[in-house]
């Protein structure tokens, strides 16, 4: 009696038998058969995990970074993390300076950006411009000014400094040794202060004056 296999039942001759190409050619079949439905199961799985996502596999964690135990929770993890921590920059950057408006949905660059531009103190500019009619209108600003200063010289005796806050301008002229000082509104002739921009009378400086001006927040 011929012997079989443990797992597939191949047929085995013994010693004393013959070869029979009839029996090597039903174990090759068997043994194609078990390849194709292997294969199969194979391609199921894959699908299956594929279907099933990352919570089936598992991760070596060995700095306890992580509370799950599998690729899915950690990643979940770590979104969450991220996202809070993104959050907490936005709040931060509010309560230093709340002109900027950060979100935590903002990317790590935009955050970022939105941290280059934390003003860190009072804004100030200053320039050079021609008066028209005793005045002059400054714009480009990337701030509200409420003190304006603007002066014109024109020689040793003769120099005019005007002063302004974001509610009462005071001239100061200075004419051949004697201060000439007036008080005036900023409504008056037309003067004002906006986010961006200001005009401003200079007293005395008629037109095609070269006037310099500081502006600061």
């Amino acid at each position: 009696m011929p012997e079989y296999t443990t797992n597939f039942n191949l047929e085995k001759p013994l010693q004393n038998e013959y070869f029979d190409i009839d029996i090597q050619n039903r174990n090759m079949d068997i043994i194609d058969s078990e390849f194709k439905n292997t294969n199969i199961r194979i391609d199921e799985l894959a699908s299956n995990e594929v279907e099933k996502g990352a919570s089936k596999i598992g991760i070596h964690d060995a700095d306890s970074n992580f509370i799950a135990t599998d690729v899915e929770g950690a990643l979940s993890e770590l979104f969450t993390n991220v996202s809070n921590g993104k959050q907490q920059i936005a709040t931060a950057i509010t309560d230093v300076d709340n002109s900027l408006n950060p979100s935590g949905s903002d990317t790590f660059t935009q955050l970022a950006n939105t941290i280059r531009n934390i003003s860190t103190g009072k804004k100030f500019s200053a320039g050079e411009m021609l008066s028209v009619s005793e005045k002059i209108n400054v714009t480009g600003l990337d701030f509200k000014p409420s003190i304006v200063v603007g002066f014109y010289y024109t020689s040793d005796s003769d120099t005019n400094i005007t002063y302004y806050n974001n509610s009462v301008s005071a001239e100061y002229a200075y004419h051949y040794g004697t201060y000439v000082t007036q008080k005036v509104s900023l409504s008056t002739q037309n003067q004002y202060f906006n986010f961006g921009e200001f005009k401003l009378h200079v007293y005395g400086s008629s037109s095609d004056k070269k006037i310099t001006w500081i502006a600061v927040e």
